[in-house]
């Protein structure tokens, strides 16, 4: 298994993070995308992970596993629009990434 996104400090993975070029709704988030999320945290254990979608809701989502303490997120990049208004939209999601590398249960530093 190889997640498309992690973010290793030396030998130890703090982030995992997968992307799905694929139009959305939170309502249809599809199990698979979110097992396979899951299997990847768990396999480095990690306390979760961001799932990435090409297209889809503005508003982020979260999951929590009861029973396995993982956190899974899932946001949605619009790529549509003027370069710069797509890199701002891509700066904004790797502010989440950074927060949730420093601390995947609570965006807290």
């Amino acid at each position: 298994m190889r997640p498309d996104l992690t973010w290793w400090d030396g030998r130890s993975c703090v982030f995992v993070g997968d992307a799905k070029y694929k139009k959305i709704t939170h309502a249809s988030v599809p199990n698979a995308d979110l097992y396979q999320l899951l299997a990847y945290a768990t396999a480095l254990d990690l306390p979760g992970g961001l799932l990435i979608y090409a297209q889809g809701e503005d508003e982020p989502r979260e999951y929590h596993v009861r029973h396995a303490g993982k956190r899974l997120e899932v946001a949605a990049l619009d790529i549509s629009g003027t370069l710069d208004e797509t890199l701002a939209r891509v700066k904004s999601l790797s502010e989440k990434v950074r927060l949730f590398r420093c601390s995947p249960l609570t965006g807290e530093d």
